[in-house]
């Protein structure tokens, strides 16, 4: 449990030689920094299935290279007189990701602290990690969902199309399955795409008569954070923020994202880190704050398709 020792002006700052005493704050910061990446952690779905490149030599507004690889196109059979084997050079595409600072924080008055009968600095370090995670996980959600190809529930034409019947299936499963296999998009451990989904959306798809429950006929392919099963070799996740809209006949609409590797990429230059303050204000507030630098965006369009169903 944090205690914080105030830097006030009374008999007990008075040194024995008559000078006055500084009282520092007595905060084990290490703790409440694991506190914060503790809450975090959980939530953090997005980054998943992202590929991440950390260069620490980077500063905000510069970009991080991503390399995205282009597909052979020589090989075959050889002429049975001449056995020259034709090599062709490796061909890749730059994709360059932004980075921007990211920090929030939350502060602290002496009176609060003082009087507060809980321990507010270990609660504040755990909203703080609930924050950050919310806001990481968020801008990758948004980055994902500018993939340009969404297909509707039931093969619909479009969003206007859809029903409030129009709730995802295992059919759905199984068709967006086909559309990233026709692409070539990569699988995890070249075996699974994942599929993240508002919890409404799992709901619904749970109570498909079809449903079944692979992870309990086989073992794990692999264990994510927010995973409730795997359906159509698609592991699922759920996540609070994906976001319904509203479409022009006042239908709520919910996009899951499905997505293979190397989809989507995390440009990190700097690992978020947790920071502590007791000066502002001479001592009367205490601030404890993340702060990092990092950036997110599309590595291959192809790996990823939005589908929208009404819940």
């Amino acid at each position: 449990m944090a205690t914080f020792k105030f830097t006030t002006l009374d008999s007990d700052c008075i040194t024995d030689d008559g000078k006055i005493g500084v009282a520092e704050p007595d905060l084990n910061v290490p703790i409440l920094a694991k506190e914060v990446f503790y809450q975090a952690t959980p939530n953090l779905i997005t980054e998943q299935v992202a590929t991440i490149i950390r260069d620490p030599g980077v500063i905000p507004g510069k970009t991080i290279s991503f390399l995205r690889y282009r597909n052979l196109v020589m090989g075959g059979q050889l002429d049975d007189s001449c056995h020259d084997i034709p090599v062709e050079d490796i061909a890749t595409d730059k994709v360059e990701i932004t980075v921007h600072p990211q920090g929030g924080g939350v502060g602290f008055s002496e009176y609060d602290l003082r009087l507060a009968a809980d321990d507010l600095l270990t609660r504040g370090a755990e909203l703080l990690g609930a924050r950050y995670a919310t806001v990481r996980d968020k801008q990758g959600i948004d980055t994902l969902l500018t993939a340009s190809t969404t297909l509707y529930q039931g093969g619909a034409a479009s969003r206007d199309a859809l029903t409030p019947d129009d709730t995802i299936t295992v059919d759905d499963m199984r068709m967006v399955w086909r559309e990233l296999a026709r692409k070539d998009a990569i699988q995890f451990d070249n075996k699974y795409f994942v599929a993240i989904m508002h919890p409404d959306v799992a709901y619904y798809l749970k109570g498909d008569p079809t449903y079944r429950q692979d992870m309990r006929y086989a073992q794990p392919m692999s264990l994510l954070r927010g995973e409730f099963g795997t359906v159509e070799g698609i592991i699922c996740v759920t996540s609070t923020q994906i976001e319904p809209v509203v479409d022009s006949g006042g239908l709520r609409i919910y996009p899951t994202i499905i997505v293979g590797a190397n989809a989507v990429g995390l440009a990190v230059a700097l690992d978020v880190a947790v920071k502590f303050n007791a000066l502002p204000n001479f001592g009367l507030i205490v601030a404890l704050a993340w702060y990092g630098i990092w950036g997110w965006g599309i590595i291959n369009d192809d790996h990823i398709v939005i589908l929208e169903t009404a819940a």
